[in-house]
């Protein structure tokens, strides 16, 4: 692995053989923590794609930033507990 990953949390790293295991607990449970019109931002990285279709349902927004990088979304308390 690339040497700046080591600053990743291991959790983070071992998400299970998809790489979804977190992005599965994090969408069923993230409404319950959030307040109303809370946000909820979640990096996935290059598991964009797999996120994207695995959760065709969801309205996520995908975020870009001004000096790269990608695999990041928002979602809100609402559009959670709407699906």
């Amino acid at each position: 692995m690339p040497p700046e990953y080591r600053h990743e949390p291991r959790l983070a790293l071992a998400a299970g053989s998809s790489g979804l295991d977190s992005v599965r607990v994090i969408l069923a449970q993230a409404a319950r923590y959030l307040r109303p019109r809370g946000l909820l931002i979640v990096e996935v990285g290059n598991t964009e794609l797999v996120v994207r279709r695995t959760w065709r349902h969801l309205p996520f927004v995908w975020l870009e930033f001004e000096r790269g990088g990608g695999g990041v979304f928002l979602l809100t308390r609402e559009e959670l507990q709407a699906n």
